[in-house]
């Protein structure tokens, strides 16, 4: 079997997940720059719309179809290039995971600031520099998954 659209749903999921973090990252980053409650409320509710509506279900894609792939060729999922790509994986999963908590309570201090009327806790910005900082790894982690998907090294 030619698991070539399986190849395009992976290669698409990946684009996803990329492009989410990237973007995502940019406008919470845009929206607390200017500090107004209600603007960084309101990104982040769209924020994490986008996370369970594309991010998520990116992430799953990316994980099956990679799974059915590396079984359509043979090929040992934790070995070589794929075994460093799933460690990549592991490491940007959690700090998503982990950064997914710390936005979610993030927007609701931020949604409690602006429906009161107060500027953003001291906490918000706490929570989203851990945020942030998780942000980093993972993006990165998922770039040098994309440069390992590509060039595919031998060792």
């Amino acid at each position: 079997m030619d698991p070539l659209w399986l190849k395009i749903v992976h290669v698409l999921s990946a684009a996803v997940v990329l492009g989410g973090s990237i973007g995502i990252g940019f406008f919470m980053w845009r929206a607390d720059r200017g500090r107004d409650a209600a603007i960084v409320a309101a990104t982040g509710r769209i924020a994490m719309l986008a996370e369970a509506l594309l991010t998520a279900p990116a992430v799953a894609g990316v994980a099956a179809t990679g799974v059915l792939i590396a079984g359509a060729y043979g090929l040992s999922l934790w070995r070589g290039w794929l075994g460093l790509a799933m460690a990549l994986l592991a490491i940007s999963g959690l700090c998503w995971a982990a950064g997914l908590w710390l936005h979610g309570a993030a927007w609701r201090l931020a949604a409690a600031a602006a429906d009161a009327g107060t500027p953003l806790p001291p906490r918000y910005f706490r929570l989203m520099r851990a945020w942030y900082r998780l942000g980093w790894p993972s993006t990165l982690a998922i770039l040098g998954v994309f440069g390992l998907m590509v060039l595919k090294p031998a060792f």
